[in-house]
């Protein structure tokens, strides 16, 4: 490892990032399943769909606290809250282009929303969007807890 002001050079886990592109893989293909014609009417199609859903979320914690834990040593607070920040802004733009898109085209989106906005962020996160909610929630633990 090389120390350059302070701060420690890590250099990337091939094998995090073998296991990050493994989950990517399995979410898309969880999805592709769940939204074929197929699904219904296919027992193994819902067998594969249960097995990935068992572990494909829990393998993005376990990825996210590992790679959390590491830039920790290497981030400051000020950097932590930047990034929890970021990630805030990200979810609420994307909730928001859902949100509205859901909205306006009721009979093509799979949910319509019958609260608002405000409700659907706090309580009722868009759909691919949960994610992102609880890995601020995740970072700021972890900065509370000392881990930033």
């Amino acid at each position: 490892m090389n120390y350059n002001e302070g701060q420690v050079a890590l250099k990337r886990e091939p094998g995090i990032d073998w296991l990050k592109g493994l989950a990517i893989i399995c979410v898309v293909l969880g999805h592709a399943i769940e939204g074929s014609p197929m699904y219904q009417k296919t027992e193994w199609l819902q067998v594969l769909k249960s097995a990935i859903y068992t572990f494909h979320m829990p393998l993005f914690f376990f990825l996210s606290g590992c790679t959390c834990a590491v830039s920790a040593h290497r981030n400051t607070f000020r950097k932590k809250s930047e990034e929890i920040c970021n990630l805030l802004v990200l979810y609420i733009f994307w909730s928001g282009v859902m949100y509205i898109g859901k909205s306006v085209l009721p009979g093509v989106a799979t949910v319509v929303y019958n609260t608002g906005f405000i409700h659907c962020l706090l309580f009722a996160p868009v759909a691919p969007y949960w994610y992102m909610i609880v890995l601020c929630l995740y970072k700021a633990v972890a900065i509370a807890g000392g881990g930033a």
